[in-house]
């Protein structure tokens, strides 16, 4: 017969960890297929489009020219984030 654990039981089961994607099967796999975590490739494709704003603008469709400026553009006064990017609030 079945038996149900003690209060407070588990049946032997581990809770599962707070990151999915750090537990090791899951590694292996994004190893195996050569590719990243949903929450990683989204920080990932937004460097390149910053990278390609930064240093391709040209290569970029003509709707991205002013998505970005430089903080000393919008700000009169020296900082030490004045050549950072700037994005307009909506």
């Amino acid at each position: 017969m079945f038996e149900l654990p003690e209060e407070g039981g588990n049946w032997g089961v581990k809770p599962p960890k707070a990151k999915l994607f750090s537990q090791p099967h899951s590694i292996k796999l994004y190893k195996y297929y050569n590719t990243l975590p949903v929450t990683d490739m989204h920080a990932y494709k937004i460097l390149l489009f910053v990278h390609k704003f930064i240093h391709h603008k040209q290569n970029l469709p003509d709707i991205f020219a002013t998505y970005f400026t430089e903080n000393s553009l919008v700000y009169n006064y020296n900082t030490k984030v004045q050549n950072n990017l700037h994005v307009r609030s909506i």
